[in-house]
């Protein structure tokens, strides 16, 4: 009987190579020619420094573009506060007008502030 059991324990947590046991576990690697291996690494290698250097072009191109703006802004020259534009509607209750005034202070405030 001890010679039975030690069968057993030896069998037991050993891979089984034959599909139909019960004791066969799939292998999830399966072979691939070191040819293949180096071809795919190589394959990710390029993909990733790809991917890098277009992040890297719209990372600068977002930079690029926030300095036109900026540069378009300061060239602007500086007026007095900008009248309404025709086609905008002046209120006529007092916490309109309180409130449109405040954000033309808080406008000039800023401009103030960027020169």
């Amino acid at each position: 009987m001890s010679s039975s059991l030690k069968s057993k324990s030896d069998h037991v947590g050993a891979k089984c190579d034959d599909p139909l046991s019960p004791d066969w576990v799939p292998s999830i690697f399966s072979h691939i020619p070191t040819t293949k291996k180096r071809n795919r690494e190589k394959d990710m290698e390029r993909y990733e420094q790809h991917s890098r250097m277009k992040n890297k072009r719209v990372e600068e191109k977002k930079k690029k573009d926030a300095v036109d703006v900026l540069l378009d802004l300061s060239s602007v020259p500086d007026a007095g506060p900008a009248p309404p534009a025709v086609d905008e509607q002046q209120c006529e209750n007092k916490p309109c007008k309180e409130k449109i005034a405040r954000l033309q202070r808080e406008f000039n405030d800023l401009r103030e502030e960027n020169r």
